[in-house]
């Protein structure tokens, strides 16, 4: 296929990797890579109508203890669909690419083919992600009504796990040929020497990883609980926590580390050093996704644990790079799993080779890009600017 003049179409500007956790800096250099020329859109944003929206959400909530989903709410649709209008007007691209914001795009009107990459659905996240919880019927509508109207405006619709791909086709009537199911890559700029990761031995003490931004919402009490498990049972172990700093009571077996910036060039090196420390990246998240740090712990053979909710399966295959519980597991459950894996030293050395293994083949973003190209290719897009 040659190479297509594409609009990558976002709210925020993927040059900032801060942003969806660089995911939107990655989508846009495999792109760019893999299947055209990119130019980054970046539309106008509706200040006083998000002022409001975002002001009666609150005062809902606290009055009558509901929501108001104003990201996919029908006055934002519209105000963001006539500014992205704008910025294509008089432009020719052979297409136009929008990541996680469906209220870009459902009011828009355009002849030039879109695609669509998304991590979940509102139906796959309805009363399960914070966002989409208690929702006033009014706003659960709109919100229903916003996506499905941008999905059927899409060609493609790509998402990394099978639950978000599952729900565009039941819940939101989506053709099965025009959903795919591409995993997500590591966001990481540099990715380690195979030859530099240890596949020879178990820490001792046995260092646990949690590395998040948010303590409850990704189980950090029950990564604790785990901890306190495994002491009980008579096993040495450390947890690591990393991005985030509860205030828990002093005690020799867990580290908290800052906040790191991947971005930064130190920071980056930092975070680096504490992967090759250790064993087992540990994540009871209460809510996911998807889950770009199993990918990044996979790129340095380090298996994840985690439990089976949301789109972790995308990201977890199960035996393969890692092991995925029942999603009400507590602490006692995660830590008799962490002992059956560390029973057998040489399948757990091998379980962390074959996460390796895994990220090299799949969860990487030249995978993503090739795969985003052959569903691309599926659209028979004949580049406009091109003679063919």
């Amino acid at each position: 296929m040659k190479r297509l003049k594409i609009a990558f179409i976002t709210v925020e500007d993927p040059r900032d990797r801060r942003t969806w956790s660089g995911t939107n800096y990655f989508l846009w250099q495999s792109m760019q890579k893999h299947l055209g020329d990119v130019e980054l859109l970046q539309p106008a944003e509706p200040a006083i109508t998000l002022f409001f929206c975002r002001l009666f959400n609150q005062v809902a909530l606290r009055i009558f203890g509901k929501r108001f989903d104003w990201r996919r709410s029908g006055i934002v649709s519209r105000a963001y669909s006539r500014s992205v209008q704008k910025l294509i007007s008089g432009k020719h691209f052979d297409l136009l690419v929008f990541a996680g914001r469906t209220a870009l795009f459902s009011h828009l009107e355009t002849e030039i083919p879109i695609a669509y990459i998304g991590d979940r659905t509102v139906s796959a996240g309805l009363n399960y992600h914070e966002q989409l919880k208690n929702l006033f019927s009014f706003s659960l509508k709109q919100s229903l009504e916003t996506e499905n109207m941008a999905f059927r405006k899409a060609k493609v619709l790509s998402f990394p796990s099978a639950w978000a791909c599952t729900s565009a086709v039941n819940d939101s009537g989506m053709k099965p040929e025009q959903v795919f199911e591409i995993p997500f890559g590591a966001n990481l700029d540099k990715i380690p020497d195979e030859r530099t990761l240890n596949f020879q031995t178990i820490n001792r003490p046995l260092t646990l990883l949690f590395l998040a931004t948010r303590w409850l919402e990704k189980g950090g009490d029950i990564a604790l609980d785990c901890l306190n498990h495994l002491s009980e049972k008579g096993i040495e172990s450390k947890l690591i926590i990393c991005g985030v700093s509860p205030e828990l009571k002093a005690d020799d077996r867990i580290e908290i580390i800052p906040f790191i910036n991947k971005n930064d060039p130190q920071q980056f090196e930092t975070l680096t050093k504490l992967f090759l420390r250790c064993d087992l990246l540990i994540l009871p998240t209460r809510y996911d996704a998807y889950g770009i740090v199993f990918c990044e712990a996979s790129a340095y053979g380090i298996p994840s644990i985690a439990p089976e909710t949301g789109g972790i399966s995308g990201a977890i295959k199960n035996g393969k790079n890692g092991i995925v519980v029942p999603g009400n597991s507590g602490g006692d459950v995660y830590a008799e799993k962490i002992l059956e894996m560390c029973s057998d030293t040489s399948a757990f050395l091998q379980l962390k080779k074959n996460a390796r293994k895994l990220f090299e083949e799949k969860l990487n973003w030249d995978n993503w890009g090739r795969e985003f190209s052959k569903a691309i290719s599926s659209m028979n897009l004949a580049p406009r600017n091109i003679e063919l």
